[in-house]
């Protein structure tokens, strides 16, 4: 009987790359019940698909190398595969996400976080014991600090067992998000001219006067966009009084990048001295990367400059929600900087994404700024402006802009600088571009 159970034990797929989360599937599916297989990117777990033709597939969304969504739609599509079941997990995903998914058809979609009670009723059909749901929860300790009455506490809580290694980097960011939404702490938020100029700069037809009926709405950036067009800096032969004729005098490139660079300079501004000097660092760290991606995309002659300088001016937006978070949740009371700031070291590239995903920004700057710390010997399967923004911000950080700590890598020695045709001329160019730049925008105040 014991030889037919296991003859018979469904297979299970799980895609998923956060080790805490495999952890709570293996305690859903036990193996004397299941077998269950792991993967812990997309393109791995395509390659077990097509191996082992799982009765179940538990599918994450944001994973490296392809994302869930391709992953599903290559299943569903390309291998013209209705009946495989698969299931979504996924965290703060729109209703967009799941009418998406649920066209290429699904048989469920799974909100993170969650906890072992919810999976095991969720998949209990699929398991040969018929009083699954009464047997005892042994779910993990971490998995809801429900005696936690307050932000700070639940926070706090999250932060030591992930330094304890008992929450993975992915479950606690989810965990932090989740409660810095409900209780309304200071998360960043994009502002909508954001998303616009975004979508308008994607398109090669788009001009100085599309430009300028974006952003002629915006007073705080049109005062400050003609401001600088009639500062000493561009030495006009006279004054310009539009916004169009500030963006002729200025430049298209340079006007995307200040509107884009202005809508954002209120995210860094924090009446918390415990963290001016972090968020001063951050702010002149993440204009340094925007403006090196945007020249080395430039000199690539491969890449869009303004998306490079776009992923540039966001690799380290997860260290900015870190570091708004823990100031508003620990205000009133003491915290311990040093081990905050070794959890935003570690936590800040996932925090990063997460807040990306639920901005609705492309899966593929998601992926950037997982993996922007990288320098891969490879990077032909990777997004096409990794190595760019992995230089940039090198570079950035060795220039002396640094968000942490100053970089002593060689960089030219780096894979990179090899995929991006990094020279020494290129970095004594960017240097004296910096310079001039940041001198620009100190003329805006």
């Amino acid at each position: 009987m014991e030889q037919k159970k296991h003859a018979s034990k469904p297979t299970v797929l799980i895609i998923e790359d956060d080790k805490s989360t495999q952890l709570l599937y293996k305690k859903v599916f036990p193996e004397e019940w299941f077998e269950v297989n792991f993967a812990d990117d997309g393109q791995s777990g395509l390659n077990l698909y097509e191996s082992l033709h799982p009765d179940l597939i538990i599918l994450d969304m944001m994973l490296p190398v392809l994302t869930g969504y391709v992953v599903l739609q290559t299943i569903r599509k390309d291998h013209h595969d209705p009946s495989t079941k698969i299931f979504i997990a996924s965290s703060l995903s729109s209703k967009d996400d799941i009418i998406e998914c649920s066209k290429l058809g699904i048989q469920g979609y799974l909100l993170k976080p969650f906890n072992f009670r919810e999976i095991r009723r969720k998949f209990a059909a699929y398991s040969p014991l018929a009083d699954i749901e009464n047997s005892k929860d042994t779910s993990p300790k971490t998995a809801t600090p429900t005696r936690h009455k307050t932000s700070n506490q639940a926070i706090q809580y999250y932060c030591t067992a992930f330094s304890r290694g008992n929450l993975g980097a992915k479950e606690t960011c989810v965990k932090i998000m989740v409660t810095a939404k409900a209780e309304k702490l200071d998360l960043p938020s994009m502002p909508d001219i954001i998303f616009k100029i975004q979508e308008a700069m994607s398109k090669d037809e788009t001009t100085f006067k599309d430009l300028a009926n974006l952003i002629i709405n915006d007073q705080n950036i049109t005062s400050k966009l003609i401001s600088l067009s009639n500062s000493a800096f561009y030495k006009g032969s006279k004054s310009c009084e539009t916004v169009e004729d500030s963006i002729l005098r200025v430049g298209l490139t340079e006007a995307k990048e200040i509107c884009f660079l202005l809508s954002n300079r209120g995210l860094y501004a924090l009446q918390d001295q415990r963290f001016e000097e972090d968020l001063q660092r951050l702010s002149n760290h993440s204009i340094a990367c925007g403006f090196a991606a945007r020249m080395i995309a430039e000199h690539h002659k491969k890449d869009d400059p303004f998306s490079c300088f776009t992923l540039g001016v966001l690799h380290d937006i997860g260290r900015l929600a870190l570091i708004r978070i823990f100031a508003d949740a620990f205000k009133n009371e003491g915290l311990d900087i040093p081990f905050l700031h070794q959890i935003i070291n570690k936590l800040h590239n996932r925090m990063g994404a997460l807040l990306l995903e639920s901005m609705g920004f492309p899966s593929k700057f998601q992926q950037i700024l997982l993996k922007h710390h990288q320098d891969f010997k490879d990077y032909s399967g990777q997004e096409k402006e990794l190595p760019i923004i992995v230089v940039a911000n090198m570079l950035a950080n060795k220039l002396g802009y640094h968000s942490d700590t100053p970089l002593e890598t060689d960089i030219l020695t780096t894979n990179a600088a090899e995929q991006t045709q990094m020279d020494q001329a290129l970095i004594n160019k960017v240097d004296n571009g910096l310079t001039q730049y940041f001198e620009m925008l100190g003329s805006m105040h």
